[in-house]
């Protein structure tokens, strides 16, 4: 019996706060000056900072390992990020998995899942994509990683 169900979803709301952006795109290693010097960003042609594709790239995995939290052992096998739109700083968006294939692996006792994501800005007359990413994760019942160690 699999961990997932075809379809299953699971959705973050994050607000990108100037503070939360950049250190986190600090802490990643992205200097960029769109994320972090205001002159330099407000003169791009966003016209101010924007977030760093590091940093809710980084939330989008969060957001995947987050699903396993609990219920199964798990690791990342892939991921992959596409970015559509840039996310200005101050932007409020929805980070979104969902599961879109299930492939059992009987020689290991566990599946892969393959999910496809997006983050989605809220808060304009409507809903915009920015970003879309796939990830695939083995997963195994809760205990079988260790135990297939020893």
């Amino acid at each position: 019996m699999s961990i997932y169900t075809l379809g299953e979803r699971f959705t973050r709301e994050v607000t990108f706060d100037r503070e939360m952006a950049r250190s986190l795109a600090t802490a990643l290693g992205d200097t960029n000056p769109l994320h972090h010097d205001d002159a330099f960003a407000e003169a791009s042609r966003f016209g101010g900072p924007i977030v760093s594709g590091a940093v809710y790239g980084a939330l989008l995995m969060s957001l995947m390992a987050q699903s396993l939290a609990g219920r199964a052992d798990g690791v990342g096998l892939d991921f992959s990020v596409k970015f559509v739109k840039a996310v200005p700083e101050g932007a409020v968006a929805r980070l979104e998995w969902e599961v879109v294939a299930i492939t059992p692996k009987p020689g290991i006792g566990g599946e892969i899942v393959e999910m496809d994501g997006r983050l989605v800005l809220l808060g304009g007359r409507e809903e915009v994509v920015a970003t879309t990413a796939r990830g695939r994760s083995l997963v195994m019942p809760r205990g079988a990683m260790v135990a297939a160690r020893e």
